[in-house]
């Protein structure tokens, strides 16, 4: 779909100057509705959120397409004609290419009318547990027996991509509160450090290699080498694929601090995050047919975590990741992130496929 490529690199790098982040993107809101209206669409918005529903000459199904539109916290340190213009914002994970995508595949459909419903979703606060998909779900404003998304991927090149089984994930923050002393009074007891350690040392074991991750991220504690800590805290995240091992690991979290404070080594508050990522995984029946398709590499899991699970889980559905190399190649997440653009032409083509595939196919 080389012919909408310079339509898509366009806008993809307009929309890289005002990055803006999760429930915020008011400014890259308004961009996407003006575009979308100069292609003759009419549409709703759900908070930032905007919903396109585009009726087939002969449908059968509705087809949704989605998009998320949030940057992260980070400063840009590339030199491009297009560099964020925000202070300490920057789209470092593609959202403004897969928005670009999605406009691009808009402008294809503007004139290559589909015969199923196709619903285009641009969706706010992907990163940072957001949960912005949630939203959109929830709305009740969506409609659709299938659901597909795109993500940029710069550990292949374009023309490849695979389709993602990603894990769901939780954040979580713990306190331990000692008594602080000097260090002279030193027992054992009430020592937040201690109670810490003992927790840390305790959780470990629950990481499988392929199954499960509880990582400690963040820890904050102690005033100075010569006394006891009263406070501590630690922040980190679980990863899993199946829920059972997060049930696990709550229940192990609630052990271990209970052994802690029967013991009169600290107490233990625990906070868990209050949004959690579901794992995604991808529909089988979907997966069947897209593993067909040129360039596939077939499924590939990893650790990661993405909301694109809550429409798979309301509406069935996959993510695919499609190859964007560049020779720098930074990953995700960094401040000098850039992605071959050229990747935008093939996610369009991957969107038309997908829509073609469902044309002979029933609710």
């Amino acid at each position: 779909m080389k012919e909408f490529l310079s339509f898509m690199i366009n806008h993809r790098r307009e929309l890289h100057k005002i990055p803006e982040l999760g429930y915020n993107e008011f400014k890259t809101s308004a961009y996407v509705q003006k575009v979308l209206k100069s292609l003759g669409y009419k549409f709703e918005t759900v908070g930032t959120g905007i919903i396109v529903n585009i009726k087939g000459t002969n449908p059968k199904k509705t087809i949704g397409f989605r998009a998320d539109m949030d940057a992260l916290p980070i400063q840009e340190l590339n030199e491009i004609d297009y560099k964020s213009r925000h202070k300490g914002i920057m789209h470092a994970c593609g959202h403004d290419g897969h928005m670009a995508i999605l406009l691009g595949f808009a402008k294809y459909l503007s004139t290559n009318p589909p015969l199923n419903n196709v619903v285009l979703v641009f969706q706010p606060a992907e990163e940072l547990f957001g949960l912005g998909a949630k939203q959109m779900v929830d709305s009740g404003r969506i409609k659709a027996d299938v659901f597909y998304a795109v993500h940029v991927e710069t550990s292949y090149d374009v023309g490849k991509f695979d389709i993602k089984k990603l894990a769901g994930g939780q954040e979580f923050q713990i306190e331990f509160i000692g008594k602080g002393r000097h260090a002279c009074l030193h027992d054992g007891k009430d020592d937040a450090i201690l109670a810490a350690a003992k927790f840390i040392n305790e959780m470990e074991p629950l990481n499988k290699k392929g199954e499960f991750i509880f990582h400690i991220g963040k820890i904050n504690g102690g005033e100075a080498p010569t006394a006891v800590a009263d406070k501590v805290t630690i922040q980190g995240t679980m990863r899993y694929f199946d829920l059972k091992h997060s049930d696990h690991a709550h229940k192990e979290m609630n052990r271990v601090a209970a052994e802690i404070e029967k013991f009169g080594i600290g107490k233990v508050i625990i906070k868990h995050g209050e949004k959690q990522y579901p794992p995604t995984i991808p529909t089988p029946s979907e997966v069947e047919k897209i593993s067909k398709l040129d360039g596939c590499n077939g499924v590939v899991e990893t650790f990661g975590s993405e909301d694109f699970s809550c429409f798979i889980e309301k509406f069935t559905g996959a993510i695919m990741y499609i190859g964007a190399r560049t020779k720098e190649n930074y990953p995700i997440h960094n401040s000098k992130f850039n992605f071959d653009e050229n990747a935008m032409g093939f996610g369009v083509g991957l969107f038309k496929d997908l829509l073609e595939l469902s044309q002979g196919e029933t609710k």
